[in-house]
């Protein structure tokens, strides 16, 4: 359950996987019902999938896709000099929208995350970004993935941020950026 900086309430699925092994036995509509219900206050619920997951909202479901987010990926060694609000939030104004984590989540969620090592960039004690690094299994180029975005309702904040991170990314040898902050 999130909170975005308009107030409303959203729920996020995350990971909504049932082993190939163990689908096609309902395992996958319980689970969803089960954890769906304990949110009925939500004035949204969203989920993420790929493709195959798109497929099992929509089949098992009955969800609707409402909109569709393009991949997000910069490449790093070819990003335009200088970065500005306008090339990276196209038409953004000041009505940023973005989910808003409570401290202890945050601390929960990725400073305290058992499998993977997140980083944190500020640029102030309330203006930060948290991502982390990874390189696919048969890839050979790596990732920077900017997961969340802490930032008041400000394009030049956000976009000083975005840079900020950008630049770190780049000394770990990243070679594209992708977010879904």
């Amino acid at each position: 359950k999130k909170l975005l900086n308009n107030q409303a309430r959203v729920g996020q699925a995350l990971d909504m996987l049932i082993r190939p092994e163990y689908r096609g036995h309902g395992l996958f509509s319980r689970l969803v019902e089960q954890a769906t219900s304990y949110f009925k206050d939500l004035d949204l619920l969203c989920v993420f999938p790929n493709l195959n997951g798109k497929n099992a909202v929509v089949k098992t479901l009955g969800w609707k896709n409402t909109a569709k987010i393009a991949n997000i990926t910069l490449a790093l060694d070819k990003s335009p000099k200088p970065r500005t609000p306008e090339m990276l939030f196209p038409k953004a104004g000041n009505n940023l929208v973005h989910f808003q984590y409570p401290k202890k989540v945050i601390s929960w969620r990725f400073d305290k995350n058992p499998t993977y090592k997140y980083f944190r960039i500020n640029t102030s004690a309330q203006v930060f970004a948290i991502g982390n690094t990874y390189t696919p299994p048969a890839g050979k180029e790596t990732y920077g993935d900017i997961v969340y975005i802490n930032c008041p309702e400000n394009t030049r904040k956000l976009e000083a941020l975005f840079g900020k991170a950008a630049d770190f990314l780049k000394t770990k040898q990243v070679h594209y950026l992708t977010t879904w902050a």
